[in-house]
């Protein structure tokens, strides 16, 4: 019972360690004042780690600022696009309304040119039957 009161009590005594009034043994402080190899080394890696930590959230703001940038410039591409699309889509109306109403005054123009024609024809027939008479009566 005597060892394991003195062990549990060497071993407390042990893990147990009092703060110091200047720092020595602060893991945590800015200074290794104080520290074993290991807990100098310990304190080391700590450091190297918090430094990546905080050089990997920078890097993580950067490419999420980045990323918004993206963002941005693909809503603006999209919205361009859709106003282009919109656009294209007026053209082509335009365009087939214009076409139609070509189509529509080549039609007329072709019916204006064949009733044209057939007057034509009908003032020639006219003409060469008063030509007839006249060199008939010339002749006479």
């Amino acid at each position: 019972m005597k060892k394991i009161f003195t062990v549990a009590l060497l071993g407390a005594t042990l893990l147990y360690a009092e703060s110091s009034a200047f720092g020595a043994g602060d893991i945590t402080s800015n200074s290794s004042y104080g520290l074993t190899s290991n807990e100098k080394l310990f304190k080391e890696k700590l450091d190297n780690l918090n430094n990546e930590n905080i050089q990997t959230n920078a890097r993580i703001n950067e490419i999420n600022e980045r990323i918004e940038g993206l963002q941005s410039t693909l809503e603006g591409i999209n919205s361009q696009y859709a106003k282009s699309n919109s656009r294209l889509s007026q053209v082509e109306e335009n365009n087939q309304n214009i076409e139609n109403n070509f189509t529509s005054e080549i039609q007329k123009l072709k019916a204006y040119v064949e009733e044209s024609r057939k007057i034509q024809e009908a003032n020639n027939k006219q003409v060469k039957k008063v030509l007839a008479e006249l060199s008939s009566l010339v002749d006479a």
